[in-house]
């Protein structure tokens, strides 16, 4: 963003040329991570819809649309409704007693359909996303060290319970045998003097400070999402949640501040003590409203929320923690667990006070030797931006043995053709009859892009990603090839987006021209440790000392996103896999990746005998 002459740039603009998961220049993560140090603490984790949203459930906003658009809201109102900006919790009133007026269901019934409509039925497990599981290892490290912890959430669904129940008392994938299970508990009627609920036990269950819908079961407690659920639930809310920032560091992830029932809380904890630090909010920089935004204006957006950030924490006792995207939202969960488990071990010294860029633990060190090693093992390192010549063969090589008539990933694909073709389903079964030749017909392309060398060290944060090599073809020259994603919450790289969201994104090309060949693109980022890259074994990209390196896409001929089947359309296995095939690719696809940037270089061919001889 250009600056006049003698104007100094303020927060919300340096913000974002600097590392945001770094101490120098954020000392209020330095002060986070000391109090998980301290195991006398008791943590309480408030987790809203972006839980959720990871999850590929609806955001509240887009809960009530669905609500709109659902065949029980009369077509004469449905777009004065969608058009409606009355606040949520009113808009959301409005809505639900227009529905009720000309049907004969129960709230929880028409709320249950909108929540779950998009995923085929309400009796389908939610598979939770990064988000979840970064917090569900988190919980699980600060059980296992001794501290006390209690997780709060404002959802109605059983993300967290299905990700925690997913980890062993160690934190990490369980066994059968060690399995921890935790159980979802609602608000009780009546709470104690002090504001607690004696039915609550924090070390064995989630909270659900607004009631519980569980796929394809009955709905428990009272259901908090119109204007009158929270005039009559809120202050239980609210008392509850005062007693617990009162008593614990409160750090809310996830969660925007809109809520009454949690800004409540804060405006009657403002007179306990004026500074912000017990209560942290991680806040994503994130403009809600900037599509179709030029860059200069998308400059001035994202500034902006940083502004709205700062005024917040001017009048209520909180802490935010600044972030340039979703994926450094759950990176930073990642890293207070992975400092726990240093800490176990009697080592988080090398997180909190070693600073050699050789030794250190700490993130921005980690991710620049992993990112380094990866970039040498592709002959990526300084001073070339891209491996060129035999060496941009052989990665090109190694990315397209997957899809070879052989390989892992047409396997894979071969398989989700079969599953529709042989399934039980009707439906299924038709769409295989309409579209097997496209199925046929469809051929793939990989594409992997790796994050840019942090630009002046801990200086300068170059927050984007560098296209280095393909399956299809390969570059002899270095100026051949110069495809740069910035990270931004807009952007038009569906790799970008992955790295934004940190978790996969599938996307629909642009049609540009008649002989456009790419389609559609499914992005997943890249986690790993440097010990994945000296590894000849698959990674699981699931250690709490990965760090997010880049991104691999699997690009296709066709469509992948389209809602609409129309029988002469040119559709993509990638939008009709079951999704339990779907979770099973993209963890391949991060396997590949991980594999080929562990590859380490060829010998270097012996030198010219000087008499000629052999």
């Amino acid at each position: 963003m250009p600056f006049a002459y003698g104007i100094e740039k303020d927060r919300g603009d340096s913000f974002f040329e600097s590392p945001a998961l770094s101490f120098q220049s954020q000392d209020k993560l330095h002060s986070l991570f000391d109090l998980f140090l301290d195991p006398d603490i008791t943590f309480t984790l408030v987790v809203g819809a972006g839980v959720s949203l990871d999850a590929g459930l609806p955001s509240w906003r887009q809960l009530i649309a669905n609500l709109v658009n659902s065949p029980q809201f009369e077509v004469r109102w449905r777009e004065a409704a969608l058009s409606d900006g009355a606040d949520l919790i009113r808009k959301a009133e409005t809505v639900l007693q227009m529905i009720m007026a000309t049907r004969a269901s129960t709230p929880s019934e028409i709320i249950r359909e909108a929540l779950y409509m998009d995923r085929g039925g309400t009796d389908i497990p939610i598979t939770p996303g990064r988000l979840a599981d970064t917090i569900a290892r988190l919980f699980m490290m600060l059980k296992q060290t001794g501290r006390s912890v209690g997780l709060v959430t404002t959802n109605f669904d059983t993300v967290l319970e299905t990700a925690i129940n997913g980890y062993g008392p160690t934190g990490e994938t369980s066994d059968a045998e060690d399995s921890f299970v935790v159980t979802p508990h609602v608000l009780s009627e009546t709470l104690d003097e002090a504001g607690k609920d004696p039915g609550w036990d924090p070390s064995s269950s989630v909270m659900h400070l607004h009631g519980l819908l569980a796929p394809g079961k009955k709905e428990a407690g009272k259901l908090v999402l119109t204007e009158s659920d929270f005039l009559s639930v809120g202050p239980l809310v609210q008392r509850f949640l005062l007693n617990r920032m009162r008593d614990s560091v409160t750090i809310f992830i996830g969660v925007s501040l809109t809520d009454p029932n949690l800004v409540g809380p804060l405006w009657q904890l403002k007179g306990d003590y004026d500074e912000g630090g017990k209560t942290f909010v991680f806040s994503v920089c994130s403009p809600q409203n900037a599509a179709g935004a030029d860059p200069v204006d998308l400059d001035t957006a994202e500034a902006y929320e940083i502004k709205k950030v700062d005024a917040l924490a001017k009048v209520l006792p909180v802490t935010p923690i600044l972030l340039k995207s979703y994926g450094q939202q759950m990176q930073l969960v990642n890293e207070l667990a992975y400092l726990l488990q240093l800490d176990r071990d009697g080592r988080a010294w090398v997180y909190m006070e070693d600073d050699d860029p050789a030794s250190s633990e700490r993130y921005g060190h980690r991710l620049t030797r992993v990112l380094e090693k990866a970039l040498t093992n592709i002959n990526c390192s300084s001073p070339h931006d891209f491996p060129t010549g035999a060496e941009a063969k052989r990665l090109s090589d190694r990315l397209f043995a997957p899809l070879d008539d052989d390989g892992e990933l047409t396997a894979l694909l071969r398989e989700a053709r079969e599953e529709l073709r042989n399934s039980h389903s009707q439906r299924d079964r038709e769409i295989y009859r309409m579209f097997h030749q496209a199925f046929e017909d469809e051929r793939f392309g990989i594409f992997l892009w790796l994050r840019s060398p942090l630009g002046g060290g801990a200086v300068q944060a170059n927050y984007s990603l560098r296209l280095v090599g393909t399956s299809v073809y390969q570059h002899r020259y270095e100026w051949s090839l110069d495809r740069t994603a910035e990270v931004r919450s807009i952007t038009r790289f569906p790799v970008a987006h992955a790295a934004f969201s940190g978790n996969w994104a599938r996307q629909d090309e642009e049609k540009a021209v008649e002989w456009q060949l790419w389609r559609s693109q499914l992005a997943v980022p890249i986690n790993c440790d440097i010990a994945d890259l000296a590894s000849e074994e698959d990674s699981t990209g699931k250690y709490l000392d990965d760090v997010p390196v880049g991104v691999i896409s699997l690009n296709s001929t066709m469509y992948a996103t389209r809602s609409e089947w129309h029988r002469d359309d040119q559709r993509s296995i990638l939008s009709a896999m079951y999704t339990a095939t779907f979770d099973r690719l993209t963890a391949l696809l991060q396997r590949i990746a991980i594999r080929v940037i562990a590859a380490s270089p060829p010998s270097p061919a012996p030198a010219p005998d000087p008499a000629g001889t052999a």
